[in-house]
């Protein structure tokens, strides 16, 4: 299986500006509008809410990411329901063991995903500036 490509202005390696635009217009062409980005009925009212939430406020967010953000707010739903139960009582090995495998799941999506700070400087890495050739002054 090959590696996921990474987006345009993040990529490192050097492409013509033909293979550019038609990276652009790939990716382009993958958007959607924030309207259309729904989870068709998939989640419970909580987690419903929390995936509108998302959608409001990562606007990087496209069309391929629906699904990964579904399961995300699929285990946030779960892992709150968890949390909930253990208010009440203690929890067994197996809530707790099922706690800690969403948990894990949503932490992993969160950082393809880019949803906290961290994970978006992680996504976009800085352009790095070339280093001087200290050999060009003896060339003049």
């Amino acid at each position: 299986m090959g590696r996921t490509r990474k987006a345009v202005e993040t990529n490192r390696k050097h492409l013509t500006k033909a293979e550019k635009q038609e990276r652009l217009d790939s990716e382009l062409g993958n958007r959607v509008g924030r309207d259309e980005l729904t989870s068709e009925g998939l989640l419970t009212a909580v987690g419903q809410a929390e995936f509108d939430r998302l959608i409001k406020q990562a606007t990087w967010l496209d069309n391929i990411a629906r699904n990964e953000l579904i399961t995300y707010c699929f285990c946030w739903e779960r892992a709150r329901a968890i949390m909930e139960a253990g208010k009440r009582k203690i929890l067994s090995d197996h809530s707790r063991r099922a706690f800690r495998d969403y948990t894990g799941e949503m932490r992993a999506i969160s950082l393809k995903l880019g949803l906290s700070s961290t994970d978006r400087l992680r996504l976009a890495a800085p352009a790095k500036e070339p280093k001087p050739n200290k050999f060009l002054k003896h060339l003049k």
